[in-house]
């Protein structure tokens, strides 16, 4: 749950950045958005690999 947290604080953030960079025209804010950007798609995919090993453990569990 706190890896989804972390994403929801990282997608928030996001916003703003993005609003600056196509409204303000400020380059600065598209490199933060990027990086930010890259965060977020390394947060999902660690909550993707927790699914997926969880899933695999009640899988188990319930095999037994």
């Amino acid at each position: 749950m706190q890896r989804y947290k972390k994403l929801q604080e990282l997608t928030q953030s996001l916003g703003p950045e993005i609003e600056n960079f196509y409204e303000k025209k400020n380059k600065t804010a598209g490199t933060r958005a990027r990086v930010l950007r890259q965060e977020i798609k390394l947060a999902v995919q660690a909550i993707r690999q927790e699914i997926q090993e969880t899933k695999h453990k009640f899988v188990a569990k319930g095999k037994k």
